[in-house]
């Protein structure tokens, strides 16, 4: 698996084509998460949050934050912060409502993908997180001019230092 990668990392690299270059950092993060922790599991979603996060990086560079594969790498993110080792829930909600907002920009508010994504902010314990930022909620009639803004936002889960 570990030379397909590369294989097609340089492809990426010989084609320019930073969205695939993105792609290939997603998808490694995701077949690294699926092999088991040769240590321990922090130190192995560490990894996968860095892997995710130099995704999103290319990403935004090439494509810009609305795009389909920004959807990917939030949700991704958001599950992987949502781990019981991990429990970083105020990082999961805000990828997660990335995840929404991007949607709802790219296919409209009542598109299956859209009202997927908002679903997830539904659950009690991103209601009551959404409360404390003052944020709406995709069941909400009238939504915040707060969320373009959202660089600002994501500093905390983009900076932040796991302990080992």
């Amino acid at each position: 698996m570990l030379l397909l990668f590369k294989e097609a990392a340089k492809l990426s690299e010989v084609c320019q084509n930073k969205s695939l270059k993105a792609e290939i950092h997603l998808m490694d993060a995701m077949v690294q998460n699926s092999l088991p922790a040769k240590r321990n599991e922090t130190q192995k979603l560490q990894g996968v949050v860095k892997k995710l996060l130099a995704a999103r990086k290319v990403n935004n560079q090439e494509g810009g934050e609305f795009t389909t594969l920004s959807t990917l790498i939030y949700k991704y993110l958001a599950d992987i912060y949502e781990v019981e080792c991990l429990s970083l829930f105020n990082f999961s909600y805000e990828c997660l409502r990335r995840v929404w907002l991007i949607n709802r920009q790219i296919y409209g508010r009542h598109h299956c993908l859209t009202e997927r994504a908002g679903a997830a902010l539904e659950q009690a314990r991103y209601v009551d997180i959404a409360k404390q930022k003052g944020d709406t909620l995709p069941s909400d009639d009238c939504h915040s001019v707060k969320d373009i803004k959202y660089e600002q936002r994501l500093k905390p889960m983009l900076s932040y230092k796991f302990e080992s």
